[in-house]
């Protein structure tokens, strides 16, 4: 498999877990469904009606992309991996990820101006509108 068919299997896999405007309701299977839409991109397919809720690539047009050929050998041992059952079945699992960057953000610059080693009292921590 290219090394833009892996980087591809990667972004896709990211861009599942990063969205941020999902409903937990069939939360699994939107997950399930993104991650297998690369299977449909991969041989420049980007809009398809098979699955319930994940129906189109949501990027703009390409250019200089090199797809692989439906049921060649890159294609099927990508499908392999993708189709995983034990791979697939761990998405569920996906769905408690979330990052932590911007409360730890908040903390850091909480304590670059107000320091741990000063007491402030309620006041002096509630911000003024």
């Amino acid at each position: 498999m290219s090394d833009a068919a892996c980087r591809m299997a990667l972004e896709s896999l990211c861009m599942c877990v990063s969205v941020n405007y999902i409903i937990y309701i069939n939360l699994v299977l939107l997950i399930r469904e993104m991650w297998t839409s690369i299977l449909n991109h991969i041989v420049n397919k980007h809009q398809w009606t098979a699955s319930k809720y994940f129906h189109e690539c949501r990027h703009g047009p390409l250019s200089g992309v090199k797809y692989l050929e439906a049921g060649s050998p890159a294609h099927q041992l990508l499908s392999t991996i993708v189709l995983d059952q034990r791979l697939l079945k761990d998405m569920a699992q996906l769905t408690a990820f979330c990052h932590t960057g911007q409360l730890e953000v908040y903390h850091s610059l909480r304590l670059k101006y107000a320091p741990k080693r000063h007491h402030y009292g309620y006041k002096g921590n509630k911000s003024i509108p």
